[in-house]
């Protein structure tokens, strides 16, 4: 076990928001007057970690609230950023790409880019801190209305080339399919920003279908199932996608 943790690794697919140190969470809650549904460090993991029967996408996004609760001001940010950077230094990773949705930070005040480089400023001294290089892509989230997609679109191209490699369409991909955000995927084309698309277990054929015929041939699409299906293997290829599967 050892050896297999000091092998060099690479992280393409990794939360900010879903890596926070529970006993992060229950220190920076005491200070900024947060209130938790319990103070127990044990009794509050229930509350942050999926357990292993979960049953949709939509009960595990649920995990996220706490965390994001914490996360609305920049050194707390950073902090978290930091320590996440941290963590997986340790465990042999030497390439990380952070994805988190800078919206769901701005609920006391923040601005975007106050946000992302609050995430940046902690990405840019990891090289010297830990041996680490970390890029960050920017969600749009599913559930938000297509004018804040384009909003991130539009925010997120400045940083293009600056620590920013993508953006994603995340979120609740069963109430909220794609096409709802087609505009903001149409703008993405102009900016030269990679699109990623995050694709669940409980997303039928028919709306992989819909989601490749919304994108451009370049994009990514990141998929959990996809390789269970033959005929959507051939689809993928015959448009030239390229595929990152993640267990």
């Amino acid at each position: 076990m050892t050896n297999l943790k000091m092998l060099p690794k690479v992280e393409l697919h990794c939360h900010l928001d879903g890596s926070v140190r529970p006993e992060t969470i229950l220190e920076l809650a005491k200070q900024d007057g947060i209130e938790l549904p319990t103070y127990n460090l044990e009794d509050l993991k229930a509350y942050l970690q999926v357990p292993d029967d979960c049953p949709s996408l939509k009960v595990y996004l649920e995990r996220f609230a706490l965390p994001n609760a914490v996360m609305q001001n920049g050194d707390n940010i950073r902090r978290i950023t930091d320590e996440l950077l941290s963590d997986v230094a340790e465990d042999g990773v030497k390439y990380i790409e952070i994805r988190f949705a800078p919206r769901l930070h701005m609920a006391k005040g923040l601005t975007f880019d106050e946000i992302v480089e609050s995430v940046l400023s902690a990405i840019r001294t990891a090289p010297e801190k830990y041996g680490i290089y970390a890029n960050l892509i920017l969600c749009c989230m599913r559930h938000e209305d297509v004018k804040h997609s384009i909003e991130v679109v539009k925010s997120g191209r400045k940083f293009l080339g600056k620590g920013v490699v993508a953006v994603d369409l995340a979120g609740n991909e069963h109430d909220y399919p794609p096409e709802l955000h087609k505009a903001a995927l149409i703008l993405q084309r102009t900016t030269g920003i990679t699109l990623l698309s995050t694709l669940a277990k409980q997303v039928l054929a028919k709306m992989l279908k819909n989601q490749l015929s919304s994108f451009m041939q370049s994009e990514l699409v990141t998929d959990y199932f996809v390789r269970m299906f033959h005929r959507l293997m051939l689809l993928l290829n015959q448009n030239k996608y390229h595929l990152k599967c993640a267990r």
